[in-house]
């Protein structure tokens, strides 16, 4: 198994410098889609199928090695994996986290990592897709870091919506 891993952590790293070489260090992130600049971006959706204690010899040594060797790295996690938090917050420079079950999901990464990483929605921040209303979560968590997807139909509609979280941000 172990072996396995390592020749998987040596493509993933050929790969990425390969990648860093021709196109640079900045790009859009996989999952979900947000700007990075230097470090790698990782899907961990099998850690919900098995133990803390497998995460942590089996994935975490390399992440790490990865993360140092890259500059840091965010993480996207859509399996049922919350028995693995305390792993993940031991992931060495791990910018960002992408949680994506539900609200409440999102509220207990929100309240367990805090500012120490941001966080990434699985649901964008317009009006016609989203559990709960922006400012219900956002009041709550206006200490914590976002990336905030968002979408408009038009040039008045991108307006308004900026406009409307520029109010969110001066009441923080």
């Amino acid at each position: 198994m172990l072996d396995l891993i390592a020749m998987t952590e040596a493509l993933i790293g050929e790969f990425l410098d390969e990648w860093f070489a021709r196109y640079g260090t900045e790009y859009i992130s996989h999952c979900p889609h947000f700007p990075m600049r230097g470090g790698y971006t990782f899907s961990e959706d099998e850690a919900g199928e098995f133990s803390r204690d497998m995460f942590e010899r089996f994935s975490l040594p390399s992440i790490n090695r990865l993360s140092r060797r890259y500059g840091g790295c965010a993480m996207h996690c859509c399996a049922h994996a919350r028995h693995q938090w305390e792993a993940f917050s031991r992931i060495e420079g791990l910018r960002l986290v992408n949680i994506t079950q539900n609200g409440a999901m999102l509220e207990e990464a929100a309240a367990f990592f805090g500012r120490a990483v941001c966080h990434a929605p699985w649901y964008s921040l317009d009006d016609r897709v989203q559990p709960r209303p922006v400012p219900l979560w956002a009041e709550a968590y206006r200490d914590v870091h976002w990336v905030l997807h968002a979408s408009a139909h038009d040039a008045d509609e991108a307006k308004a919506f900026a406009a409307r979280l520029g109010d969110m941000r001066l009441k923080a």
